[in-house]
């Protein structure tokens, strides 16, 4: 039974705090990541670009707001909960998680917007993301040419 500002993760089935989501779901990405067997699954992490709040592939969008001058994550996730992305850069005893909506710097520069939803992905996703939208970037960065 899901108590007032809780979600549940939907790999584990855990109910945990809603602002405490993201840091549960990043290990879970992260494990996976690395190949490590996850017991008590119901539900595996998605491969493809997995949502930072939920975990799962193609089921949930990801950008960045700007209001006052501060940027924050903006997503139509379930378990979407609002948090600074200066603070999730940096990892800590009570958010240990440094994954957070970032913009590609190749997306941007291919398609010359800079907030295009596109460009904005999962920090811990960017690899993927480089791997599958920029297979030649080692030419496409600057000094990097060969």
């Amino acid at each position: 039974m899901l108590k007032e500002g809780e979600v549940t993760c939907y790999m584990c089935s855990k109910n945990l705090k809603v602002n405490k989501i993201r840091d549960h779901v990043a290990a879970h990405i992260l494990t996976a990541e690395y190949g490590y067997l996850q017991f008590g699954l119901t539900t595996p992490v998605g491969e493809d670009n997995p949502c930072g709040y939920c975990g799962r592939s193609n089921t949930c969008d990801i950008s960045i707001g700007r209001k006052r001058g501060v940027d924050s994550p903006k997503s139509h996730c379930l378990n979407y909960c609002k948090f600074s992305l200066k603070a999730a850069a940096f990892t800590t005893d009570s958010s240990p998680s440094t994954n957070h909506p970032i913009a590609c710097q190749l997306c941007k520069k291919k398609d010359g917007r800079s907030q295009d939803v596109k460009s904005i992905v999962w920090s811990y996703n960017l690899p993927q993301n480089i791997q599958k939208e920029h297979p030649n970037a080692a030419r496409e960065l600057p000094g990097c040419e060969k």
